[in-house]
């Protein structure tokens, strides 16, 4: 069997933004064509102190995985307060460079 050819392992380029739009207006545009054909997380975990499911982040960030495609990307870090309370910051990134 043949090896596996380079284009089919390998993203589709991403199209250059058009250039009368501000980072932001391609930014913007870029999110919504993701929006329009994302589908939710997948609830893959249980919370028993509520009776309730919720999405990993690992869910989520397979959710977001075809954001790419539209030039999207993103970043995430985390801080902890004395308290040992984490806050999580989710950056979303734009090739045109929007930023959100």
């Amino acid at each position: 069997m043949p090896p596996a050819s380079r284009a089919a392992t390998e993203p589709a380029p991403v199209a250059a933004p058009p250039a009368d739009l501000s980072p932001d207006q391609q930014l913007f545009q870029a999110l919504a064509a993701f929006q329009a054909e994302a589908t939710a997380a997948a609830k893959d975990a249980k919370n028993p102190a509520f009776h309730s499911t919720y999405a990993t982040l690992a869910s989520v960030l397979t959710a977001i995985q075809p954001a790419a495609k539209h030039g999207l990307s993103h970043a995430i870090t985390y801080t902890q307060d004395e308290e040992g309370r984490t806050t999580l910051v989710a950056t979303m990134f734009h090739v045109g460079g929007g930023m959100l």
